[in-house]
């Protein structure tokens, strides 16, 4: 299995795309990182956008963060406190998680070193879009451009998930106990997906088992992930570095991370685009995937063809 070590973590990472050798990689905008979310393997990215990717003619590479799926497990830096995280956050403290937002961008940056990548057209989704923003922060130079999907500037103020999401959400049992997990995963899934375009139950259930089934479980890497993204309360103020051409993506069902805080996110970076999606919550309906992939492919390939300045535009899919 392909294995690499990055920034001193074990990163488990799959490449797919054309035959090509190092001038053709380094060629900016030909890869495409992926970059997914809180407690959420690689595979959770849709195989048909991949694919869409790929007959686009880019190389693809998806990779399990820190914690999750194949890739090592921080088990050594025990259980985040996420009850006191949240009371620091709310009242303003610093918080010291185990690792942040900015050591996983380090991640990705050291896997594209590892990978002889010099450039990549970076895409993030939840938690993925907050560590490619850190990315296009620090080092614009390793980004050809930018898309961040259902994700937030991590700004005060935003509004909150709703609060039978987030009642789901910290209640979530220990992933070694299968059914528990994956009933609670159902039903965790089913609050902050689609309401227009529900997934059927039984795909959304074998969807759910395959995740489950991804590589070891992490009894703590979830609280891990929490702790990262509470204490990253200053990246908003690290936007308005991003020159790089940037699209937000951002559904308007999203009961997880409302749609306001896609719409600031962009607010903060110079020319980006926002791209609304009707009937699309905190996942990838399997209708939307073909208009949101689409509008991701021509977002790289304006990227890669350079225009400096493009205008910040609303855009409403569906």
């Amino acid at each position: 299995m392909p294995h690499i070590d990055a920034n001193g973590v074990n990163l488990y990472y799959e490449r797919v795309g054309p035959e090509t050798g190092p001038e053709t990689r380094n060629e900016v905008g030909k890869t495409v990182l992926l970059i997914h979310g809180l407690a959420t393997p690689m595979n959770a990215w849709p195989k048909a956008m991949v694919a869409m990717l790929v007959d686009s003619g880019f190389n693809v590479i998806r990779f399990d963060n820190r914690d999750v799926g194949l890739s090592e497990k921080m088990s050594d830096l025990g259980k985040a406190n996420i009850p006191l995280m949240m009371v620091g956050y709310k009242f303003g403290f610093k918080l010291i998680p185990p690792y942040t937002i900015q050591d996983m961008a380090d991640d990705a940056l050291a896997l594209l070193d590892a990978l002889n990548i010099e450039s990549a057209a970076v895409v993030g989704a939840s938690m993925g879009g907050m560590i490619a923003q850190r990315i296009a922060a620090c080092a614009p130079e390793r980004v050809a451009s930018l898309c961040s999907i259902m994700s937030s500037s991590g700004a005060p103020g935003l509004p909150p998930a709703r609060k039978h999401v987030l009642d789901l959400l910290y209640s979530s049992p220990s992933p070694h106990k299968r059914g528990e997990s994956l009933e609670h995963s159902y039903m965790f899934w089913r609050a902050i997906g689609s309401k227009t375009y529900p997934e059927p139950e039984g795909k959304l259930r074998q969807f759910l088992a395959d995740l489950a089934d991804w590589g070891t479980p992490s009894a703590n890497g979830g609280s891990r992930h929490f702790a990262a993204i509470y204490a990253d309360r200053e990246r908003y103020k690290a936007l308005a570095s991003i020159k790089v051409p940037t699209l937000v993506i951002h559904g308007l069902e999203d009961t997880l991370v409302p749609p306001a805080c896609g719409q600031d996110t962009a607010s903060r970076i110079k020319d980006a685009r926002f791209m609304a999606v009707e009937g699309m919550g905190h996942d990838f309906p399997a209708l939307l995937i073909a208009p949101i992939t689409q509008a991701v492919i021509r977002h790289i390939q304006r990227g890669s063809s350079a225009p400096k300045t493009l205008k910040k535009t609303l855009e409403l899919v569906l």
